[in-house]
């Protein structure tokens, strides 16, 4: 059997390490087995590229075997680029040479993991201690894993695509150096969200959530009261995966959205947009005070994206702080306006200013502040796209302010 071929030059961005690292752990919670892997193709071997944080796993991110005649289970589901199900291998002569049975896995379920163009990247399996002849119930949790998995390497190609068209693209635009920078701004934006905001992923996320619903309302009396934690916490994770993908399609729509230019009331969007906010809090004590606030040229709907973000990282930055205070204010520089929304917030470390409008950077972790690292490159998409610039100062705990330019009311974006 020849060896398989993994000659893809692409690295797995770290936000989707972390999230494979999440579905192995997963996979291995709710089967109940020790072991949940996602193994990589390193000619002439294999890898570990994820293993589940599971009591009794022996494997490790990272471990490595030889695949030619070695008896392992993934080496027939590479070569094969099939499931594999092997109830006992123990009562199976044809696995009676596998080394994992030397770590007492004896029973195993799996199934490859390909490329777009069929290649395969490795595997994803679950491995247990004892006789498991995995039901049709995890099978297809399984398989639903492996489509999520397969949908994001389906996009780190078309990202990798993308990047070398890029390439071919400079050589051939030298004489457009200016129109040859916005494209690659674009792009730039496009390989950091594009396999994310694909409605294939909705597919995946239903049927996570699915899955978990039917084994919380079917089987919850075989469930004790960690496995229901566990399965609550699948739920709860694909919905924020939906949000997610919701911000990242208007994020993607920003790109495409017509302009449509009128003279813009910012008081009253400001005034119209807290109001909105903070009847979701109404436990908060929230002040906004107004400066002066003049009127610009703009697109109304998308300016109050532009607003309601910065609205809502001040309402919720300040959420330590028992009294919060925004302030919102302007100043006129010939023909652009200067906004600012200042808060008394937690700040943030100017060291990091730089990843502030990316998609998906953010400067706080997830238990700290909730959310999905896309509201500050929708304001920055925005503002650029009305031909203004967007920046932010702040210190740690002692609040933050941020800028954004537009046009004055009698000037033109």
């Amino acid at each position: 059997m020849a060896l398989p071929v993994n000659d893809k030059d692409i690295t797995v961005p770290e936000e989707l390490v972390q999230e494979w690292q999440g579905i192995v752990d997963i996979m291995a919670a709710i089967i109940d087995v020790p072991a949940g892997l996602i193994m990589k193709v390193e000619p002439p071997g294999i890898e570990v590229f994820r293993a589940s944080v599971s009591s009794g796993n022996p494997y490790k991110v990272g471990q490595k075997e030889h695949l030619r005649d070695s008896g392992l289970y993934c080496e027939w589901v590479v070569n094969n680029r099939a499931k594999l199900l092997v109830a006992n291998a123990l009562k199976d002569p044809e696995w009676d040479k596998n080394p994992d049975i030397k770590l007492g896995m004896i029973s195993y379920l799996g199934f490859p993991l390909l490329w777009p163009d069929g290649q395969v990247f490795g595997t994803i399996c679950v491995l247990d201690l004892k006789e498991n002849g995995y039901s049709r119930t995890y099978e297809g949790l399984m398989l639903q894993f492996k489509e999520l998995v397969e949908v994001h390497l389906d996009f780190l190609s078309k990202n990798r695509e993308l990047e070398k068209a890029i390439i071919e693209r400079k050589k051939a635009e030298d004489g457009l150096r200016e129109r040859t920078a916005e494209l690659e701004a674009t792009n730039k934006e496009l390989q950091a969200f594009s396999y994310s905001v694909s409605h294939d992923l909705r597919a995946p996320l239903r049927a996570i959530d699915g899955f978990s619903r039917v084994m919380l309302d079917d089987h919850s009396d075989k469930l004790d009261e960690e496995g229901r934690r566990v399965l609550n916490t699948i739920r709860d994770s694909a919905e924020d995966m939906a949000h997610l993908i919701d911000n990242l399609l208007s994020f993607s729509r920003l790109g495409r959205h017509e302009v449509k230019l009128l003279t813009i009331d910012m008081a009253g969007l400001v005034q119209e947009t807290f109001r909105q906010l903070k009847s979701v809090v109404p436990e908060r004590q929230v002040e906004l005070t107004l400066d002066t606030i003049p009127s610009c040229r703009g697109d109304r709907a998308m300016l109050r994206e532009v607003v309601r973000n910065l609205l809502a990282n001040a309402i919720k930055f300040t959420r330590p702080r028992e009294s919060a205070v925004i302030e919102v204010g302007a100043r006129t520089e010939r023909d652009q306006n200067v906004y600012y929304v200042r808060d008394n917030g937690v700040g943030f470390d100017m060291q990091y200013a730089e990843k502030l409008f990316g998609v998906f950077q953010r400067l706080h972790s997830t238990a700290e502040f909730e959310g999905t690292g896309v509201g500050l490159a929708i304001v920055q998409r925005v503002i650029h796209r009305h031909g203004g610039r967007v920046w932010a100062r702040a210190r740690v705990d002692q609040g933050a302010t941020f800028y954004f330019t537009l046009p004055t009311a009698g000037g033109e974006a």
